[in-house]
């Protein structure tokens, strides 16, 4: 990382950059796995801000026995089939076996315990939604599989209001998955924050969404993955098992910084408080729906 952190960049180039860090293969435990710290990229955005978070997400995600790598969307998808997790579908915009979208124009995250093994995985992907709206992207399905075939009655509906006033560089954050041993541990309050910071830094994004369902809106999910906006009105039909109905969560720029400042200043200190026994944790992750 560079030691310029104090330093706050202002974009240039109003388009969005290719980037293609570097993806080992880690073997032989989690002292081999190279740390995402080691490739990261601050491009945009308040430097002294987002360096502190990732030096304090990264010692957080640590102190939950997980070192946490880069990935790509290949090796994600081989996790995702070797482990057969029914809590872990992969939306058509991570499976790299659905879509047609650019490599460089996603990143994803690997975590890693002691023996080597994943166990936790979260991704994100950027759109350029200049001259459109996510009800637009959403509409024709490009925000799933970009210009691939789409699955004969496959569907998707946002009858948000937001989504119309969701344009510019868009990051769609999602792919969360933690091993079941790994449920207790927040990390969901950790790890979206680290992919939503990241797509910040890489490609300055404008804003940043999700799909949830509203099982998880209503167990206080969204929150805790730092959402203040969580609009109802998501259907999908067609790409999983069983229709979608979830909630439209979302945040411009602006929200996104003013979490992380928080999470900084507050949010660590709180968690650390509610979970100071294993016992403790356990249950605050389990309330939360933690996957």
């Amino acid at each position: 990382m560079s030691n310029s952190l104090a330093q706050t960049l202002t974009p240039t180039d109003p388009s969005i950059e290719d980037w293609r860090p570097a993806r080992p293969k880690p073997t032989g435990g989690s002292r081999h796995v190279k740390s995402f710290l080691e490739d990261l990229r601050i491009d945009y955005g308040p430097m002294g801000l987002l360096g502190r978070f990732f030096l304090r997400a990264d010692q957080a995600v640590r102190e939950r026995g997980i070192t946490l790598a880069f990935a790509d969307l290949p090796t994600v998808r081989a996790v995702n089939k070797q482990v057969q997790d029914p809590w872990w579908d992969l939306m058509p915009m991570f499976d790299c076996e659905a879509h047609s979208f650019s490599p460089n124009r996603s990143l994803a995250l690997l975590g890693y315990n002691a023996d080597g093994d994943v166990v936790a995985s979260q991704a994100a992907r950027v759109y350029d939604l200049r001259e459109s709206n996510l009800h637009g992207a959403v509409a024709d399905l490009s925000l799933f599989y970009g210009s691939a075939e789409r699955p004969a009655g496959a569907t998707c509906q946002v009858t948000a209001a937001a989504g119309e006033q969701i344009s510019g560089f868009v990051t769609y954050s999602g792919c969360g998955w933690y091993r079941p041993d790994y449920r207790g541990r927040l990390l969901s309050t950790i790890l979206p924050r680290i992919s939503r910071a990241l797509a910040l830094a890489m490609w300055n994004a404008q804003y940043t969404i999700s799909f949830i369902d509203w099982k998880l809106v209503r167990k206080g999910v969204s929150e805790r993955y730092g959402y203040r906006n969580a609009d109802d009105g998501v259907h999908i039909d067609g790409m999983f098992d069983g229709d979608f109905y979830g909630a439209l969560a979302w945040m411009p720029r602006e929200r996104l910084l003013e979490d992380l400042q928080t999470y900084l200043g507050e949010s660590l200190a709180q968690i650390d408080r509610m979970v100071g026994g294993r016992g403790d944790e356990v249950r605050v992750a389990k309330g939360a729906g933690e996957r």
